[in-house]
């Protein structure tokens, strides 16, 4: 059997030119598939980009721009030295609305990063529902930009008893200038 070398070799050209075909039809794919992969994130990159051009800048800013101090102006606080005004105040408002009271405790406390002194004042007490409820708002109507009720718990042991026990906690707020 007599072997032709040319049609030999004509039959394999064939085949690789599919194959070459195939391949090149698979790179024009894979393009087309990039480009469009490309031209639907291209929106997000810039958008990207710029967000992070504006924190760098934004960033830059604050290094040569250190912040300020915030500033208790705005606050309207009462200075620091109305103080004993104010606890005789609160004092003397617990005995005009009979609120019996014992143990009282202050503590003092500075607000981080404000010029604000707090006080924490702590009263055990003993007295009628409509007693406390005047004396909170008397209290809380006077100085409503320095006092803060931060935690009030009543007991009644009896529910037939008029009288409530109870402890309230006030924070009193004060510009430490």
């Amino acid at each position: 059997m007599p072997f032709n070398l040319a049609s030999y070799c004509q039959y394999h050209y064939r085949q690789l030119n599919a194959l070459v075909l195939a391949g090149l039809l698979c790179v024009l794919v894979a393009l087309v598939l990039l480009g469009l992969h490309y031209w639907y994130w291209q929106p997000q990159i810039i958008t990207a980009q710029d967000k992070l051009k504006h924190i760098k800048h934004r960033i830059a800013l604050e290094q040569m721009n250190p912040p300020e101090a915030p500033k208790t102006e705005a606050l309207q606080l009462a200075p620091k030295t109305e103080l004993y005004e104010i606890l005789e105040f609160i004092q003397k408002s617990a005995d005009e609305h009979a609120l019996d009271y014992s143990n009282v405790q202050y503590t003092a406390k500075e607000v981080s990063d404000l010029a604000v002194l707090r006080y924490e004042v702590s009263y055990p007490f003993k007295g009628s529902y409509l007693n406390l409820k005047k004396f909170l708002h008397q209290l809380l109507s006077t100085y409503q930009n320095t006092l803060v009720l931060s935690n009030l718990e009543l007991l009644r042991d009896n529910p037939q008893q008029p009288m409530l026990n109870g402890k309230l906690q006030l924070w009193v707020y004060l510009n430490d200038d």
